[in-house]
């Protein structure tokens, strides 16, 4: 039971990176189009992300 159950998860999970980079690989970026003081809350946000990520 254990197998099938590490089984699946391993099809799950690879089912979905395919999925994953099928999508980002075969669709445009896209930019933040915000402007003012949202514009800075939002790169705010991501800057400790960026870091964490790194």
């Amino acid at each position: 039971m254990h197998r099938t159950f590490v089984f699946l998860a391993f099809s799950f999970t690879s089912l979905f990176l395919f999925s994953y980079l099928l999508y980002h690989f075969s669709t445009p970026s896209t930019k933040y189009g915000g402007d003012g003081i949202l514009r800075g809350i939002y790169f705010l946000f991501c800057l400790p992300t960026f870091f964490w990520l790194r």
